[in-house]
């Protein structure tokens, strides 16, 4: 069974207890690679460097080239160079805290998250009626606005599909959540032979 253990939890600062269930999926999570996001480094430093390559650049050879795909394609070159070297692409993982996972999660969204967490553990730690309450009623507030974005970001998404049913139904899976299914079949026996699915 993959349930390691379940239980009340008592210490919550909410009108009723939670109930939790905790599944041991460490054999699957191990092939789990971590969520990293791959953005440029474009600071302003680099930006004016960027421009002074550019301005020291001899565009005599391009210049001197009568085809135009020849000089377009010099040029694209020269350019991009240029700008791979200034602004190369930095690797870095992703920060749930730092980095919206959805898009209807948006900045000022993270920042009341965090403020949420905090008045969570101000409560939890000093459990006064006074800090409960602010932190309830905070945790109403926040709840409230994750469920407007979430209706005003798939709304869009959906206005956006037009009447393309199976964008919709995949747009409407994602809301609630859907795992797509698996369309791999495994191996079948008919009589004495093993088929397998290799398409």
């Amino acid at each position: 069974s993959f349930v390691e253990k379940s239980g009340v939890l008592i210490d919550s600062p909410s009108d009723h207890f939670y109930t939790f269930i905790s599944f041991d999926f460490k054999q699957n999570s191990r092939n789990k690679l971590p969520t990293y996001r791959y953005v440029r480094s474009m600071c302003q430093e680099k930006k004016v460097a960027f421009r002074a390559a550019l301005d020291n650049i001899h565009w005599n050879a391009l210049l001197s080239l009568n085809c135009p795909n020849q000089a377009c394609d010099l040029f694209l070159e020269i350019f991009f160079d240029l700008y791979n070297i200034h602004f190369p692409i930095i690797k870095y993982k992703n920060n749930k805290n730092i980095h919206p996972q959805n898009g209807f999660m948006s900045k000022g969204l993270l920042v009341s998250r965090k403020r949420k967490f905090k008045l969570m553990s101000k409560s939890k730690k000093n459990p006064s009626l006074e800090n409960v309450q602010v932190y309830r009623d905070y945790k109403n507030r926040y709840n409230f606005l994750i469920r407007a974005a979430k209706k005003l970001h798939f709304g869009r998404r959906v206005a956006t599909a037009g009447n393309d049913t199976r964008k919709i139904w995949s747009i409407l899976k994602d809301a609630i959540k859907v795992k797509k299914a698996n369309a791999n079949i495994g191996p079948l026996r008919q009589n004495d032979t093993i088929i397998n699915n290799d398409k």
